[in-house]
């Protein structure tokens, strides 16, 4: 009980005052830990949606292949940090298209 309330603790500390205010009554960290996934993870889905739209969308146009290149990329890695990475043969595919 002691070191649930200390991580209890630390996580509210570092939580914005917006976020603070929604989990005030919360009393556990599992409890906490939770409730934030819940409340975070519709703006993840929501993101990764967003992203491989923008990869499925994506012109080359004006750029170089190495701009685009990297741009794509740089949507594959957003991806990947989102929790939902995607396999070097579906990016070349993405790259091709």
């Amino acid at each position: 009980v002691q070191e649930d309330q200390q991580v209890l603790g630390y996580l509210l500390s570092t939580l914005s005052k917006e976020v603070l205010v929604a989990v005030t009554a919360i009393t556990t960290a599992c409890e906490l830990w939770v409730a934030l996934a819940g409340m975070f993870s519709s703006q993840s889905l929501s993101r990764v949606k967003n992203i491989r739209t923008a990869l499925i969308n994506a012109q080359k146009g004006n750029q170089s292949v190495a701009s685009y290149f990297a741009s794509l990329r740089g949507l594959a890695d957003e991806l990947a940090a989102a929790g939902k990475p995607i396999q070097d043969a579906e990016l070349i595919s993405y790259i091709l298209h």
